[in-house]
C-alpha cells in the first residue's frame, strides 16, 4: 500500500471532497482525519488509492473540472514510515548488565593486582628483607672467619707432632685455613646464586599471572 506525503494542495482537495453533501459514507469516513485542522496537521501521509477515489468523486460531482491527479501529486513524495523501536527483552537486558558488571570487576581486579605487584617490587619495598639479608651475610662472614681461625689453630698445634719449626707450623696452618675458608666461601656463593635465581623465577611467574 503506497502512501504519499500530504501537501497543502492535497489537504484542500480532501476537505473539499468531504464537504460535498453527496460524498459516500465510506469515503467520508476515510476523509474524517483531514476534516479537523489540528488532526489534519498530524496526518503526514495519505494513501494513493484514497486520492484516486477523491479525484474520481470530484470529477463526477462538479460542473467545473477539479484538479487532476497529476496536479495534486505535484510536490509530494513517497512516505516511508519511521521504524518503530521494538521493546527490548528485560531478561536480555539484565543478562547483558550482569556481563558488563563481571567484566568491570575483572578489569578492576586486574588493575588492583598489577598495582599490588608494582608496590611489592618497587624500590625501597625490600627494606626488611634487605636488613635480614645483611644480618645473614654478617653471620656467614663471622662463621667463615671463626672456621679459618679454628682450622689455623688446630693445624698449628697439631703440627708439633711433625715438626718443631715455627715457620713450617705457621705455613701449614695458613694453608689449611685458606683451603677451608675458600671452600666455605665457594659453597656460600653457590647457595646465594641459586636463591637469587629462584627469586627471579618466582617474581616473573607472579607478574605474568
Amino acid at each position: 500500500m503506497v502512501k504519499l506525503v500530504v501537501t497543502d494542495a492535497m489537504r484542500v482537495v480532501l476537505r473539499q471532497a468531504q464537504a460535498q453533501p453527496n460524498c459516500p459514507d465510506p469515503l467520508r469516513q476515510n476523509l474524517q482525519a483531514f476534516s479537523d485542522s489540528k488532526a489534519a496537521q498530524d496526518c503526514e501521509a495519505v494513501e494513493f488509492t484514497l486520492l484516486q477515489q477523491v479525484v474520481e468523486f470530484l470529477s463526477r460531482g462538479q460542473s467545473c473540472s477539479p484538479p487532476s491527479l497529476s496536479q495534486i501529486l505535484t510536490g509530494t513524495a513517497v512516505h516511508f514510515p519511521r521504524p518503530e523501536k521494538k521493546p527490548r527483552n528485560p531478561q536480555l537486558e539484565e543478562h547483558l548488565e550482569n556481563i558488563r558488571t563481571q567484566l568491570a570487576q575483572k578489569d578492576y581486579m586486574r588493575m588492583v593486582k598489577q598495582v599490588s605487584l608494582n608496590e611489592k617490587y618497587r624500590v625501597g619495598s625490600h627494606s626488611l628483607r634487605d636488613i635480614a639479608q645483611v644480618n645473614q651475610n654478617l653471620m656467614v662472614i663471622v662463621n667463615i672467619l671463626f672456621s679459618i681461625a679454628a682450622v689455623f689453630a688446630t693445624v698449628f698445634y697439631t703440627s708439633t707432632t711433625l715438626t718443631s719449626d715455627f715457620a713450617v707450623r705457621v705455613l701449614l696452618g695458613m694453608c689449611a685455613s685458606i683451603t677451608v675458608g675458600g671452600a666455605e666461601v665457594w659453597l656460600y656463593v653457590s647457595k646465594m646464586n641459586k636463591t637469587k635465581t629462584a627469586d627471579v623465577k618466582t617474581s616473573a611467574y607472579e607478574l605474568v599471572n
